[in-house]
């Protein structure tokens, strides 16, 4: 950063703000001691982003607080996951990025008493139509999204990972035999109602949801937040075997292999060699997987270096990709057909 010419500056800015890493910039500046020696613009740009993502950790942090409470007479574990659960843990990668909503995982057999406590507590459903609602409830892994009535902040309420017509979604039951406690503070008393899930589960579900069902034009963000667990998690004893071995269990080494190559060609995210051997075997066909490297190289780096028109169809693609991961084709085909009926009607 302090090689940067003003000129530069005006690419990573903005850059920075469309992959939501502003904040990662500004903190890693701040960390190296050189944020006083960056332009005055940059200053106060950094100075913005750390200043907003601090007042977003606090919201988050009550936000945390009044699920655990609405939940707290309820006999089953509330999990939080992705920002909710990094800023709960307080993991340094929770001054680093911002935290849009709030996503919590409870059992499935237990959802119309979820639903029922958080409305009373003043979650509300977004307006739905008719299909939207069966599509949520019918095929997907979570409730719709669910607003405060007074605070206003989005929740989303999930009841497993990965969508229930995915070919190996994980079974949520597998994930609750090893969760990970948090101390939540309701009033003066001191709970044990909300948890995490264990480590590994974290960079699993990251993985899994960057490379089998999220957005691509936010992967860059996502490939960060994985580049951080793992670093973070690795220092742990034996947590390669853990993870590697959890990853056969749960049927996701196809998506822990596509992280963790993405993230050590990006970021030089250190991975055994053992473990880059044991993860090749979950690799595509050599023609697939170089496919994928030029998908992900350009859709995920913004604005898509020197050729957007590619850096678009990149995107479109791997879009289609996470779709046909999602739904089996029968059930994919009518489905974006009647939302490309309804976006062409709204036009």
């Amino acid at each position: 950063m302090l090689s940067f010419e003003e000129r530069e500056w005006d690419s990573v800015l903005p850059r920075a703000r469309a992959a939501e890493l502003l904040v990662r910039l500004a903190e890693d500046a701040h960390a190296l001691g050189i944020e006083g020696r960056l332009p005055r613009r940059v200053q106060r740009a950094f100075a913005s982003a750390r200043t907003q993502l601090a007042q977003q950790i606090q919201v988050t942090t009550w936000e945390i607080d009044r699920i655990g409470l609405a939940l707290s007479k309820l006999p089953l574990p509330t999990i939080l996951l992705k920002g909710a659960a990094y800023i709960a843990r307080e993991f340094p990668l929770a001054r680093k990025r911002f935290c849009a909503d709030i996503d919590i995982l409870v059992p499935s057999g237990r959802l119309s008493e979820v639903e029922g406590a958080l409305h009373d507590a003043g979650w509300k459903q977004q307006d739905q139509d008719e299909y939207d609602e069966f599509y949520y409830r019918r095929w997907m892994h979570e409730l719709p999204p669910m607003v405060h009535s007074l605070r206003g902040l989005v929740l989303d309420v999930h009841h497993a990972i990965l969508p229930k017509t995915t070919r190996h979604s994980p079974p949520t039951e597998k994930l609750l035999s090893e969760l990970w406690p948090i101390e939540v503070q309701h009033g003066a008393q001191t709970s044990r109602e909300l948890y995490t899930l264990s480590p590994r589960d974290m960079v699993l579900h990251s993985a899994a949801h960057l490379f089998h069902d999220s957005e691509p034009r936010g992967g860059m963000r996502g490939l960060v937040d994985l580049h951080d667990l793992l670093t973070y998690f690795s220092t742990r004893e034996r947590f390669w075997d853990a993870l590697l071995a959890r990853a056969v269990e749960l049927q996701l080494g196809r998506s822990l292999f596509y992280g963790t190559r993405y993230a050590s060609l990006l970021f030089g995210t250190p991975v055994p060699s053992e473990a880059r051997n044991i993860l090749g075997k979950s690799a595509p066909p050599a023609p697939a997987l170089r496919i994928m490297d030029s998908l992900v190289r350009r859709a995920f780096v913004p604005p898509f270096g020197e050729h957007p028109r590619q850096g678009e169809l990149s995107i479109r693609l791997l879009y289609i990709r996470s779709h046909l991961l999602r739904m089996p084709l029968h059930l994919l085909a009518p489905h974006l057909l009647r939302k490309a009926a309804r976006r062409a009607r709204q036009e």
